[in-house]
């Protein structure tokens, strides 16, 4: 397993320069996106909603510092010991659904920008429960003795390979060098990527949204979907 020591000197070498300070970042830059790229660092956090509430950001609500990319939302009906994945669906649609501010349980979601979720319709219940999937960033590399221990060791060389590339390119003196350091990493993320998707298995990659079939539906009252719609 290469220590970050060993990436950023690689890093350089290939790039033919001397500047540790870029190279560092440069290996964190391309650490941290294959990192999410391939969901190789998850966890899920379960934050409680608001009645009537249906706007929240991943930092500042629910107190994630780390999100990388949104996996699944799983909502959970106060006192439900079974839930449902939500259905992913346009910032648009689900502007057009709340107009009218309706409460009930929550089925669908959009997220706008890079932190703002928005629920649709809004949760009926405080207390009601979101159960949030999602792949990390990882922790910064800064010692030299540090490991990227998020990416298996038989990749680490896409590491150094991509921040080289990147790095050649900021510098702007060898054109040349940056496009065919650029070429032979997107020739290696691509064997990376086949490797991740072949390890998790051949089965669907698709998780169905809605009511989970077969196990029978939580308790609730249907007419508890939707409310307030107005005349």
């Amino acid at each position: 397993m290469a220590t970050f020591l060993q990436l950023y000197t690689r890093t350089k070498n290939m790039a033919v320069t001397s500047d540790s300070t870029e190279a560092k970042a440069f290996v964190n830059d391309v650490y941290r996106d294959l990192v999410v790229d391939s969901q190789s660092l998850c966890t899920n956090v379960s934050p409680t909603l608001t009645t009537g509430v249906n706007t929240y950001t991943f930092t500042t609500s629910f107190s994630i510092s780390d999100l990388g990319m949104v996996q699944y939302l799983l909502y959970k009906a106060l006192g439900q010991s079974q839930g449902y994945v939500l259905e992913p669906a346009s910032l648009e649609e689900v502007l057009q659904l709340s107009a009218t501010n309706p409460t009930g349980y929550v089925r669908k979601y959009a997220i706008q920008g890079l932190d703002r979720v928005y629920l649709w319709p809004s949760p009926a219940t405080t207390g009601d429960i979101l159960q949030i999937f999602y792949a990390q960033t990882p922790v910064v590399l800064t010692a030299d003795g540090d490991l990227p221990s998020s990416i298996p060791s038989q990749w680490h060389h896409l590491l150094s390979l991509g921040a080289a590339a990147r790095l050649s390119d900021a510098i702007g003196e060898d054109v040349q060098l940056g496009m065919a350091l650029q070429a032979k990493y997107d020739v290696a993320y691509l064997k990376y990527v086949a490797w991740v998707k072949n390890r998790q298995g051949r089965g669907t990659q698709r998780m169905p949204s809605g009511y989970v079939r077969n196990v029978g539906w939580p308790l609730h009252d249907r007419s508890a979907y939707y409310t307030n719609y107005g005349s």
